[in-house]
């Protein structure tokens, strides 16, 4: 029989954590890029830090740009402990969906109310990237090109998470065929660069049309900060070998879940 919320919080003594803001945060988990990028926004961001024989968790509430998500940082199984913690004392009512340290479903669900996960690999580089080739060049898309984005995610990604209206995107880039857009990318970057929504359309796939977009907008973020990043799931190995050789060879394993819950 399925644990209910009530059973969830039942197991919980005792809850201890100290709460932290942005720059503490940041100090604990040592200016990491993703870190910097998810605590990134103008708007307030909460954190909550415990150390235990699990190890380090660190868990922050960010509710930039209208919307509020929880990140974490840490052993996946002091962070697990310490979101159940903070759940059940109320301190994440709201929150639908978790970023985590890449952690297994089973450890997960023996704690959790969650749904199935997804893992994924965040990637980054501090180094000089690669030249673009040339052509093509990814160009700055006009707001009103955005349908067009839309309808070449739906051919060519349509699991896509970022898409246009998405409230952390900057601009998006493109690269045309005639007057046929074949592939996009969003600039999504906060504190750090970050691609995100990057597609090519089917048609026009095995022309390194998928370097040429990322190496392109990479080139033109790092210009601007000190780190270029972009996620990738973990079975997209075509995409992820790509990334490693254009210079995104730094990875951290990450998992994000949904939470369900009554509060």
């Amino acid at each position: 029989m399925p644990a209910t919320a009530a059973d969830y919080r039942s197991r919980v003594h005792s809850p201890t954590w100290d709460v932290i803001d942005r720059e503490q945060i940041l100090t604990v988990t040592g200016h990491h890029p993703y870190v910097r990028l998810t605590t990134t926004g103008g708007g307030p961001v909460r954190g909550f830090v415990r150390r235990t024989s699990d190890g380090l968790a660190v868990v922050w509430l960010n509710d930039s740009r209208g919307r509020r998500g929880l990140d974490a940082w840490g052993d996946p199984a002091a962070v697990v402990r310490l979101i159940r913690a903070l759940w059940a004392a109320g301190e994440v009512a709201g929150i639908r969906r978790l970023h985590l340290p890449r952690t297994s479903k089973e450890l997960l669900t023996a704690h959790l109310p969650v749904g199935e996960p997804d893992h994924w690999d965040y990637r980054w580089t501090r180094s000089p990237l690669p030249p673009p080739p040339d052509p093509p060049s990814p160009v700055p898309l006009p707001p009103e090109r955005e349908e067009e984005v839309r309808a070449l995610l739906d051919r060519a990604f349509p699991d896509a998470y970022t898409r246009p209206g998405h409230p952390d995107i900057r601009r998006w880039y493109g690269l045309w065929h005639g007057d046929r857009l074949i592939a996009c990318g969003a600039d999504v970057s906060r504190g750090v660069g970050c691609l995100a929504g990057l597609a090519v359309d089917p048609d026009f796939r095995g022309r390194g049309l998928g370097a040429a977009l990322t190496s392109g907008m990479a080139a033109r973020l790092r210009a601007e900060f000190d780190v270029v990043s972009l996620g990738v799931m973990v079975d997209n190995h075509r995409a992820a070998r790509l990334y490693h050789r254009l210079g995104f060879t730094e990875v951290a394993g990450r998992t994000s879940v949904p939470l369900h819950s009554d509060q």
